[in-house]
């Protein structure tokens, strides 16, 4: 039994991660051109923008990938709920939530960019983006659905057409934007990611009418254990969201402060974001389609007590993370430059990207304990780490920009010192829940 479960595994984990790659190739190959068409002007609009958007988005998605998946794989094994329900009722829940998110979203984008980004033009972008507020969570129900039941084939092949299409609108979008300005440019790429997240539901619900939602009778309690399980896992992702929406607005303001020109702490913000983070994180489908791959195995071994299987997942997990992520990280360091110049046609930030290439190990390695945490429900504590986190990346960026070696270089450093910290933090918890040893 146990074999076959561990066969099980890798079959799923192999599909997602072929997929996950091919999805990566395909989403490198749309920033790359709209990278290289826009140039950092125009990709300084966009990362400046998404932080807001995202906010919004991650308080509508209701964290409902993971919460669906959980939920769904321990119904069907406890018998205690219908998977059909949690999937109809967290889409309901979605959609009230969106509705009035992008209420307060469209009343409140001006202000942020005229008073908080100190950049007007971005209002256009953000507009634009409205569309992304309810489609996302829509999208990440019916997807998490599929991870729940482990048809594992779906929730992929709805990703890898999502990225697709957004890809192909992307770069139509800012070629056609581009003759005109960068404002409309941007505007089209939030479009494009709302038609990608369309193609995903299209396909999720024609797989979902050829295999209709697993219904158990006499079940109740869904929507309260949905509201429990999803506020836990939002409120985290709220926390992260909040800092990701601050970080530009601190940055740009302790650095004006320190007498710094706009546009500078602008290009230097989107040199870090839009260049050195994606190159080091190049491979981040790796530990993101594991938990997708892992999250159902490990909340059945969990919810059954099977101290041996959950230790056994745990171990993959970490090997399949930590090997391709260490060989990844030193090719970096070695070859940043070729590489940048190779995949960004620039050498933005290059030196940079090498110098720290092999602290982000501890970003992989965090990104995967935190989802596994996630599957054995120890969402108290992911909801606390996330808030000191988050908490502490935010004072670093304040602190560190007075240290003059560190100065404009004052976030990236924030990123890095609070990756490690959490990573050691999250993982001493895991050992403690799970006995886990190495």
């Amino acid at each position: 039994m146990i074999t076959l479960k561990k066969s099980l595994l890798l079959k799923n984990t192999l599909i997602i991660l072929i997929v996950g790659f091919i999805v990566k190739l395909i989403g490198m190959f749309g920033k790359i051109t709209t990278t290289r068409i826009l140039g950092i002007e125009g990709m300084s609009m966009y990362v400046l923008s998404y932080p807001t958007l995202l906010l919004f988005i991650n308080i509508s998605g209701f964290s409902l990938n993971n919460t669906i998946s959980k939920l769904v794989s321990e119904g069907i094994v406890s018998k205690k709920y219908s998977p059909k329900k949690i999937l109809y009722n967290s889409i309901k829940i979605s959609l009230i939530i969106s509705f009035i998110c992008s209420i307060i979203y469209l009343g409140s984008i001006k202000s942020i960019s005229k008073y908080l980004l100190k950049n007007e033009q971005l209002f256009y972008p953000l507009l634009a983006g409205v569309l992304l507020i309810p489609l996302v969570g829509i999208s990440d129900a019916l997807r998490g659905y599929f991870n729940g039941i482990k048809k594992i084939n779906d929730a992929p092949l709805s990703l890898l057409l999502e990225q697709t299409t957004r890809t192909i609108f992307s770069i139509l979008g800012v070629i056609i934007g581009g003759y005109y300005s960068n404002i409309i440019a941007t505007s089209f790429l939030y479009i494009a990611l709302a038609i990608g997240e369309l193609a995903s539901i299209f396909y999720c619900v024609i797989k979902l009418k050829k295999n209709p939602p697993i219904e158990i009778e006499n079940t109740k309690g869904e929507n309260k254990i949905i509201f429990r399980t999803a506020f836990s896992l939002t409120l985290s992702r709220i926390i992260g969201s909040i800092s990701f929406f601050l970080e530009p607005i601190i940055y740009t303001f302790i650095l004006s402060y320190l007498n710094y020109e706009t546009i500078v702490i602008h290009n230097t913000y989107t040199t870090i974001d839009a260049f050195v983070i994606p190159l080091l994180t190049i491979i981040s489908f790796i530990p993101f389609s594991l938990s997708t791959a892992i999250i159902p195995h490990i909340s059945e071994s969990n919810a059954k007590k099977d101290t041996n299987l959950l230790t056994n997942y745990i171990n993959k997990a970490y090997t399949y993370t930590i090997y391709p992520a260490t060989i990844c990280l030193l090719i970096i360091a070695i070859y940043h430059k070729e590489l940048m110049l190779l995949i960004f046609n620039s050498n933005f930030g290059a030196s940079l990207a090498g110098n720290v290439s092999m602290f982000f190990l501890f970003y992989y390695i965090n990104a995967i304990t935190g989802s596994m945490l996630q599957a054995i429900g120890a969402v108290k504590e992911l909801f606390i780490n996330s808030l000191l986190m988050n908490l502490l990346r935010l004072s670093l960026i304040i602190v560190l920009s007075f240290f003059p070696t560190i100065n404009l270089l004052s976030i990236l450093y924030a990123i890095i010192i609070t990756s490690i910290i959490s990573t050691i933090n999250l993982f001493t918890i895991l050992v403690k829940k799970t006995k886990y040893k190495i």
